[in-house]
């Protein structure tokens, strides 16, 4: 009854993902075989985490590749 998704019949934000199509291009380009995932929790009144994934390019510099805006670190975001 108590669906923590939906406060009084109006639905909530809950995850946003957002890549580029050249920052998919540059992974598959020049990027090593090595993807890593870090997360941040946001410290506002809506609370939250940002989570990005890193490549690594030719010239063992990080590569944004992904980011996404979820309610938290769990299985589902």
């Amino acid at each position: 009854e108590n669906d923590p998704k939906i406060v009084k019949d109006i639905p909530v934000f809950q995850r946003m993902f957002v890549s580029f199509k050249g920052l998919m291009e540059g992974l598959l380009s020049g990027c090593r075989s090595m993807i890593c995932i870090d997360g941040s929790f946001m410290k506002t009144f809506l609370g939250g985490c940002l989570l990005a994934t890193i490549g690594m390019d030719g010239n063992n510099q990080m590569f944004l590749i992904a980011w996404a805006i979820v309610e938290g670190e769990n299985n589902d975001s």
